[in-house]
């Protein structure tokens, strides 16, 4: 198995908040993990339906919370002219994501998403 060490090349446990001398020994605070992971909480190809056609669109995604990370391009663009994706925000009430262009959606239209979540 893997051992802890303070060698660059022993597994990573956390990161020392504490210097200590070259060749001493001390008991000293760590950050447990201390490396930002994230996971993903959805992805997909979502279908812009006929009705009703916005600027915004939303997309359910449950268990989605505020501080999720949305991001999203467009996928099929149907419509004349062309739209550009300017915001993407998630929310925790209702669960899910809105995708926001700078003109209307077309029926049709395909947005790719991913959610992501820092842990």
């Amino acid at each position: 198995g893997t051992t802890i060490s303070k060698k660059a090349s022993g597994a990573l446990f956390g990161i020392a908040l504490e210097a200590i001398d070259s060749g001493k020994t001390a008991t000293i605070n760590v950050l447990i993990g201390g490396i930002s992971q994230s996971m993903i909480v959805a992805a997909g190809i979502h279908t812009v339906a006929d009705s009703p056609l916005d600027t915004a669109e939303f997309i359910a995604v449950t268990g989605c919370l505020d501080t999720d990370v949305v991001l999203a391009t467009m996928h099929t663009n149907g419509g004349s002219p062309k739209l550009n994706i300017v915001s993407a925000s998630a929310a925790a009430s209702p669960a899910g994501i809105t995708i926001t262009a700078d003109g209307t959606y077309t029926a049709g239209d395909k947005i790719n998403y991913l959610v992501v979540r820092y842990v």
